[in-house]
């Protein structure tokens, strides 16, 4: 498996104004910034081996923080309380 230090190489240009989908997705992960002023990243596993890291900021990841939150409320309610 891939290493978030040995990552593979970058995706090759996609074509502008497409949408894709990650079809085979399994599962992601995420990594904390590694050395100060590096990015946070979060990989997409997919089912064949692939993985795609998405370097993200801290204003990136609290929106995201924000969309999931509104889509599983109670569900990231219930996780906080599990870990108080």
């Amino acid at each position: 498996m891939v290493s978030i230090r040995n990552p593979k190489k970058p995706l090759p240009p996609l074509a502008t104004e497409t949408n894709y989908e990650a079809a085979d997705f399994e599962y992601f992960e995420y990594f904390g910034a590694l050395k100060a002023g590096s990015k946070a990243t979060l990989r997409l596993n997919l089912k064949n081996g692939t993985t795609i890291d998405l370097p993200s900021s801290e204003n990136e990841l609290k929106r995201l923080m924000v969309n999931l939150i509104e889509a599983f409320g109670s569900d990231a309610i219930a996780r906080l309380r599990e870990l108080n």
